[in-house]
């Protein structure tokens, strides 16, 4: 008969985590980008889905709002074709608001499922993204230019972070 202690359970469960996942981060097996065509067709659909909100979208809280909605229906959705063209169109609406917490949460999805060169598109949606900064966006997105230029030093990435400090010197002069 097995001892169903709280000892011996925990002995199961750790066992099983050593099975299935690898330094205590269960792998989860990237798929490659979605090719242009598949992306074009996904967001026809998309922008239909979607228009009526985006054109009534017109203040950063909106668009924040509409991204975050966005990125919601992408964590929903099994399909990856769809997943990647929702994460994205959440990440860009976000810059467009200067949110770079929503922004910065679609892009780690695109990473944690897809193929993608992360440090890249961080760096693209950063740099967009402190061009539409206002004042209530001000603090999270000097807060992510912070990190980013921190994690860029780190891999020896002195070319991007000189380039997004620089963009936020010409977008506050």
């Amino acid at each position: 008969m097995f001892d169903f202690s709280p000892r011996n359970l925990w002995l199961i469960c750790l066992a099983f985590s050593c099975l299935f996942c690898r330094n205590g981060n269960a792998q989860i097996e990237k798929l490659p980008q979605p090719s242009e065509d598949q992306r074009l067709e996904v967001m026809k659909v998309l922008q239909e889905v979607y228009k009526p909100d985006y054109l009534a979208a017109e203040s950063p809280e909106q668009k924040s709002a509409l991204a975050a909605k966005i990125l919601d229906a992408a964590k929903e959705t099994a399909d990856s074709v769809a997943r990647y063209s929702m994460l994205k169109l959440s990440a860009d609406i976000a810059v467009q608001a200067a949110d770079t917490q929503i922004m910065s949460e679609a892009i780690d999805l695109m990473d944690r499922f897809f193929e993608i060169d992360e440090p890249e598109i961080r760096l693209a949606g950063l740099m967009a993204a402190v061009k539409n900064i206002n004042p209530s966006s001000e603090p999270s997105a000097l807060s992510a230019v912070n990190e980013y230029c921190r994690l860029a030093i780190e891999r020896n990435d002195y070319v991007s972070a000189t380039q997004l400090l620089n963009q936020i010197g010409r977008a506050h002069v």
